[in-house]
């Protein structure tokens, strides 16, 4: 009867996965030198599993290179932040702790040194599941700032649109700005209805939004209009939100 072969199915998925993880890693070149580490380390891996016959990935792992290795793939998980990277370092965290070898602490992205790497870790551990690693002070107030953000463009927008409008209103004197007035309150209008698509909360707030902002685009639409005096435009907006916002709405021109 043969000799069964033991099996290399476990094993080899490691090794897939650590392979996966320095392919990532040599595509930052700030990571150049961590990649050829770990490709090391895999060509060593992969000749013991060879020529040792082994049954599991942990068996060809010597004690000595645990630190490195699971420095390298700390490393490597903010370049591919997926399940089985996650899978694979803690079994090898549990590893070290198994045979009670101390690790250095790899300190996360900090949010005022490097916000572009912050932000990038910062995705990688939510969808990981890794919540304790999550900075969640700097986190919430950047996801407030995007509501924020959202807020202001609605704003500036209306007020953009609304200041195109009146000039488009009293136009009779500017021939020659009709086509490139009209350009932006076509530009605009579809601006501002990708945001609400986008942020359909923020609709409720379109009337307020469009009073607060219209005493900056009458005063605005004025000095481009080059109006003699501060009575001939409305003081108050002469039409709706809504009206402003529709495709087919170009208020007739007023002498």
């Amino acid at each position: 009867m043969a000799e069964e072969k033991p099996s290399t199915k476990t094993g080899i998925v490691e090794l897939q996965v650590l392979r996966t993880l320095q392919e990532r890693l040599e595509r930052y070149v700030v990571h150049r030198s961590a990649s050829q580490q770990l490709r090391n380390l895999i060509n060593r891996f992969m000749l013991r599993w060879v020529e040792d016959q082994a049954t599991d990935f942990e068996s060809i792992i010597d004690a000595k290179e645990l630190p490195e290795l699971i420095y390298l793939v700390r490393a490597a998980f903010r370049a591919w932040a997926s399940r089985e990277a996650l899978d694979l370092l803690r079994r090898l965290e549990q590893l070290a702790q198994e045979k009670h070898i101390d690790l250095p602490e790899m300190a996360p992205p900090r949010y005022d040194d490097d916000f572009a790497a912050w932000a990038k870790y910062q995705a990688s551990t939510v969808r990981s599941g890794m919540w304790e690693d999550v900075d969640q002070e700097h986190l919430a107030e950047e996801l407030e700032g995007l509501s924020r953000s959202e807020h202001h463009e609605l704003e500036n927008r209306l007020e953009v649109l609304t200041t195109h409008l009146l000039k488009w209103q009293y136009r009779q004197k500017h021939p020659n700005a009709e086509r490139g007035w009209r350009l932006t309150i076509v530009e605009q209008r579809r601006r501002l209805t990708r945001l609400l698509q986008r942020s359909p909360s923020l609709t409720p707030l379109c009337p307020t939004a469009f009073d607060e902002t219209y005493p900056h685009a009458r005063l605005v639409a004025s000095i481009e209009l080059d109006l003699p005096d501060d009575t001939t435009l409305p003081h108050t907006g002469p039409w709706t939100v809504e009206q402003a916002l529709a495709a087919d709405f170009w208020p007739d021109a007023i002498a």
